[in-house]
This record gives C-alpha cells, sequence and structure tokens, in this order.
C-alpha cells in the first residue's frame, strides 16, 4: 500500500490510500463534514450502479492496526473511549447503532446527504485478518446529491447524522492517520514484498 498526505485547507492532511489500483481518500471538507471517497480509474455512466472493494490487511502495518481499532469502536459502542470493556452498547446509542451495524456485524453507513434511499453507502466488513470496505453506487440521484463520474464519496456529517455520534471514531481514525509516515508506510510495503519474493525464491 501507498499512503500519501495532501496539505488541506485547514493545514491537515487530505489521505490517500494506493493499492491494487484503487486510491481511498479520507478528507475533511470545507464544510467541516469528512469523507470517504473511492476511484478506480474507470468512468460510470450518469445513472449506473457500481460497486468498488478495497482490501486492508495485516501487510499494511499501520493502516491496518487503525482501520482494526476504528471497526472494534464502532462494533463495541466506544463512541468516547471510556467503556472498552463494557459488553452492551450503551441505551443512548441503541437507535444510531442499530442504523449503522447489521446482524453480521458489519458497519453499513450511508452517505449524508439527500434522501436515504438514493444515497450510495459503505460498508466495512471483517474478512479473517482484513477488511473490505465495500462502496456502493447506486443508480438514483436527488437534488441535493452531487455524483462523480469517477468517484464514490461517502459523507459522514459531524453534526445532524442519522449516526450521530459514531461520526467520532471515525474523526479520530482520520486524526491518528495525520501523523503516519507516509515515507514509512511505503518502506512497510517494500519490505513485505521483498520478503515474500525471498520465500518465494527459497
Amino acid at each position: 500500500m501507498k499512503i500519501e498526505k495532501i496539505l488541506n485547507f485547514d493545514n491537515t492532511y487530505d489521505i490517500n490510500l494506493t493499492k491494487d489500483g484503487k486510491t481511498l481518500t479520507i478528507l475533511f471538507s470545507r464544510v467541516l463534514d469528512l469523507y470517504m471517497v473511492i476511484e478506480d480509474g474507470v468512468i460510470m455512466p450518469f445513472r449506473t450502479s457500481r460497486t468498488i472493494d478495497f482490501d486492508i490487511n495485516t501487510q499494511d502495518k499501520e493502516v491496518y492496526e487503525l482501520f482494526d481499532k476504528l471497526y472494534n469502536d464502532v462494533i463495541n459502542g466506544n463512541i468516547f473511549e471510556k467503556n472498552k470493556n463494557s459488553k452492551s452498547i450503551d441505551s443512548s446509542l441503541i437507535c444510531s447503532y442499530n442504523l449503522l451495524v447489521d446482524e453480521n456485524k458489519n458497519i453499513i453507513w450511508v452517505s449524508d446527504d439527500g434522501i436515504f434511499e438514493d444515497m450510495d453507502r459503505m460498508q466495512i466488513s471483517k474478512i479473517n485478518d482484513a477488511y473490505r470496505i465495500t462502496f456502493v453506487r447506486t443508480d438514483k440521484m436527488s437534488d441535493l446529491e452531487f455524483k462523480s463520474p469517477k468517484r464514490i464519496y461517502i459523507r459522514l456529517r459531524t453534526s445532524g447524522s442519522r449516526y450521530d455520534p459514531f461520526h467520532i471514531p471515525f474523526m479520530r481514525m482520520y486524526k491518528s492517520l495525520q501523523n503516519i509516515d507516509e515515507k514509512e508506510i511505503e518502506e512497510n510495503d517494500s519490505k513485505v514484498k521483498k520478503e515474500l519474493k525471498i520465500s518465494y525464491l527459497k
């Protein structure tokens, strides 16, 4: 995985994670909401549905660790990092939690724009020792929604979201990504590939 940090308008970084020909961008926008955006270079015709998967596994080192923490914080309802050992979801979170987490422990965030049924969505699933982030473009479009022909945007409102306050673990992950050394990630990735190559040659 390659990680790239691009300086944003407020001295934070947009985070680009590139792997297998796909780029996952995590950014904090001028409207003060978090966005998760996927792009794979394919042009999507107007009003067509599409699904793009982005996988993060243990070889992705620090990025994997941050997504692992995000997933577990959401699944366990650990919003403010005060109830790490709790075995039940706080009653004040139940409604938002039931909208966000399905019976198979998948996190499904429907973009906070326009009409719920029309919106694009993002699913985070744990598959063995990996996380799969699935972006789904619907073939519907409302007057309040912008859909790029090249990217799928998921808006995570920091205020007024149907999933409030579950944006907080996502913001926590974004802030942690700010501190990752992009060179270190690339060096780790190259080291893993080198080790795999040596193992294969043996």
